[in-house]
C-alpha cells in the first residue's frame, strides 16, 4: 500500500452515527446482540435475525472486556469465521459498537408470548409501565399472545429488552437431602465409590509386563503430548485400538473418569484384538438393540466402560469438542444412568462404543461378574492397575498378579451367583476361547465401617436361589418371601479357622461339612447374622435350639 493510501486508511472519524447507519444499510445481517441481558450468558452474542447462531469476540478485538465487565450490547461484525468446535461457534471481528440511540430507522417487531407470560406482564402494572415509558416514541401493544413494537429501531430494541427483563422470574429454593446420610444405602454408596488404589505389579511379574505398563500410560499419562495423541489417531500406525486409547485418555486425563472392565482386560492387559470373521465391513459391526448401539460379540476389544467422576460436573458437550479436535465422530444417546456413545461410525479403522456411567450407579455396582473384569485405570497412575472391588481379602484372596496371569492365559473365575444375564456373559467369554476356573464364588463386599454384616438379596433367576428354594420347598408349609446372602467377615474368618482345625482331626482332612436349614424367631434372625449361633442352645441329641 502506498504511503498516500496508508495515511487515508489510518484516518479516523468522530461521526460514528453516519458510519453506523451506512453500514447497517448494507450489512444488516452482520448485527449481533449480547446475550448477557437476555440469557445471562456473558460474552456470548447472537445474530439478531438468526437467534440460533452463537458467536464470540475475536480475542484481538478492541471491544473485548474482562469476564467481570459488562459486554458491548450491540455490535457490527466485519469478519465472521467458524471454529472447529462441534457446535461451530462463530468468531467475530468487530469494527465498533453500535449504540441503540444511533438507530432511527423504523422497524416493527412481533413475537409470541405464552398465556403465563401475558398474565405476568399484566400483573403489577408491568406492561402499562412499559407503555408509559416508551409510548411517546413507539407503538407498544399486547393482545392474544402477541407483542407488537413499532417505531424507531433503537427504541424498539430498548423496549423489547425491557419487556424481556420484566419476564425474567428469579426462583429461589433450598436443596434438602431426600434421605438421611446415615442410612445403609448411603454408606454403601460411599464405600462403593472407593475402589482399591492402583498399584504396580510385584517385581517377579512386572519384569515380563512392561508392554502392559506402556498401554496403561497411553491412557493415564496426563503429560502425553498432542503430537503423540495425534499420531495415535491419525498417524500411519493408527488402529482402532490406538484410537480407543486416545478416547480413553481424554476421558481419564481431561475429565477425571476411570476406565474399567473389558477394555482394560482385553486390550490393556491381554493385548487381544479380534475382528468378526463373518463381517469384514466395519459398518456391519454395529448392532442396534432397542435403539442402543452395541458392537458385534466377536469383536475384541468391543467397547470402553468409564465411570464419571463423583467430585466434578461432566460436560458431555465439551467432551464431544475434545473428540472433534482429533477427528473422532460421536453420536450420543442419553439414558437415565449413562451416556452411550457411538464413535468412529464411518472410520476405516472401525467403530466402537463407549459407556459413560453416572457415579451414583456405583451403588448398584458392588458385585462383580468375573475376576478378570475387576481392573481399573486412573489418571496419572501410569504403571499401576487398580481394582473396582476389593477381592484380595479372605476368604477370596484373589490378588492383582493372579488376575493378570488369568488374563494372559484366558482364564476367569465367576464371582457372583449365576443368573440368566450372567450366563450370557459366561457363554460369550467361552466362545472367545476363555476357560472358567473352579466353582463360582459369591463375592460380597465387606460391610461399611461400624457395621459387622451386610445382607444382599438373591435374584430369583440365580442358580443359588433356585437350589435353595428347591430344597426348602421340601419342607411342608414353607412360603419363600426372599432369599438373602449374608456377609460377615468376622464370622467367616472364625468359621474358616474352626473348619481347618476340625479337618486336621478328621480322616483325609475332611470335616464332613453339611449345609442345613435353621428356623428361628425374629429376634434370632436379627442376632444370627451379627453374632452367629449361640452354642448355649446346642443339643447333642437333636436339633439346635430350645
Amino acid at each position: 500500500m502506498s504511503q498516500e493510501f496508508r495515511k487515508q486508511a489510518q484516518a479516523t472519524s468522530a461521526d460514528w452515527e453516519r458510519i453506523a447507519r451506512a453500514l447497517l444499510a448494507g450489512y444488516a445481517d452482520n448485527v449481533f446482540v449480547s446475550m448477557k441481558e437476555l440469557k445471562d450468558r456473558v460474552h456470548r452474542f447472537v445474530r439478531y435475525n438468526k437467534p440460533d447462531e452463537i458467536a464470540v469476540l475475536d480475542l484481538q478485538s478492541t471491544l473485548t472486556r474482562a469476564i467481570s465487565a459488562t459486554p458491548v450490547s450491540i455490535v457490527l461484525a466485519r469478519d465472521i469465521r467458524h471454529s472447529t468446535a462441534v457446535r461451530a461457534t462463530a468468531v467475530l471481528s468487530f469494527i465498533g459498537e453500535i449504540k441503540p440511540a444511533w438507530l432511527e430507522s423504523s422497524m416493527k417487531r412481533q413475537f409470541t408470548i405464552s398465556s403465563e407470560e401475558e398474565t405476568y406482564l399484566n400483573t403489577n402494572n408491568r406492561f402499562s409501565s412499559a407503555q408509559s415509558t416508551f409510548s411517546n416514541k413507539i407503538n407498544l401493544q399486547m393482545s392474544n399472545g402477541m407483542l407488537t413494537l413499532d417505531g424507531p429501531v433503537g427504541t424498539v430494541l430498548n423496549a423489547e429488552l425491557h419487556l424481556r427483563q420484566q419476564m425474567v422470574d428469579e426462583m429461589k429454593f433450598s436443596l434438602t437431602a431426600g434421605s438421611s446420610t446415615t442410612t445403609e444405602a448411603n454408606s454403601n454408596f460411599s464405600r462403593n465409590l472407593q475402589s482399591v488404589p492402583p498399584r504396580i505389579l510385584r517385581p517377579q511379574m512386572r519384569k515380563d509386563c512392561r508392554d502392559i505398563e506402556e498401554r496403561i500410560a497411553r491412557v493415564t499419562d496426563s503429560s502425553r503430548t498432542l503430537v503423540d495423541l495425534y499420531n495415535s489417531v491419525k498417524g500411519s500406525k493408527a488402529t482402532r485400538e490406538t484410537r480407543m486409547e486416545a478416547v480413553g485418555w481424554i476421558a481419564v486425563c481431561k475429565f477425571n473418569c476411570k476406565v474399567e472392565g473389558g477394555f482394560v482386560r482385553d486390550w490393556i492387559v491381554g493385548h487381544y484384538a479380534v475382528r468378526p470373521a463373518s463381517k469384514p465391513n466395519p459398518k456391519d459391526w454395529i448392532e442396534l438393540r432397542n435403539g442402543v448401539p452395541y458392537m458385534n460379540m466377536e469383536l475384541v476389544p468391543a467397547d470402553l466402560d468409564c465411570h464419571l467422576p463423583s467430585h466434578a460436573y461432566f460436560d458431555i458437550d465439551r467432551f464431544e469438542d475434545e473428540l472433534y479436535k482429533f477427528g473422532i465422530s460421536c453420536k450420543v444417546l442419553r439414558e437415565d444412568w449413562r451416556y452411550v456413545l457411538l464413535l468412529d461410525e464411518n472410520a476405516d479403522t472401525g467403530p466402537f462404543t463407549m459407556d459413560l456411567i453416572e457415579p451414583h450407579v456405583a451403588l448398584t455396582h458392588d458385585r462383580i461378574d468375573f475376576d478378570v473384569s475387576n481392573l481399573a485405570l486412573e489418571k496419572d497412575y501410569t504403571h499401576e492397575l487398580g481394582m473396582r472391588i476389593d477381592i484380595e481379602q479372605k476368604p477370596y484372596s484373589i490378588d492383582l498378579e493372579s488376575i493378570v496371569d488369568n488374563i494372559k492365559n484366558k482364564r476367569f473365575r465367576i464371582l457372583r451367583p449365576i443368573d440368566a444375564h450372567l450366563q450370557q456373559r459366561i457363554d460369550k467369554m467361552v466362545k472367545r476361547g476363555w476357560t472358567q476356573m473352579g466353582e463360582p464364588l459369591s463375592v460380597i463386599p465387606s460391610p461399611p465401617p461400624k457395621h459387622y454384616v451386610v445382607l444382599v438379596p438373591l435374584s430369583s433367576s440365580a442358580i443359588l436361589y433356585n437350589a435353595v428354594s428347591t430344597e426348602i420347598k421340601k419342607i411342608s408349609g414353607v412360603q419363600i418371601i426372599s432369599i438373602e446372602e449374608i456377609k460377615n467377615p468376622y464370622l467367616e474368618e472364625t468359621y474358616e479357622g474352626m473348619r481347618k482345625l476340625i479337618g486336621k482331626q478328621c480322616k483325609n482332612l475332611d470335616p464332613n461339612e453339611q449345609l442345613l436349614f435353621h428356623g428361628t424367631k425374629s429376634a434370632g434372625i436379627e442376632g444370627i447374622p451379627e453374632d452367629g449361633y449361640d452354642d448355649r442352645y446346642f443339643v447333642a441329641s437333636g436339633a439346635w435350639g430350645k
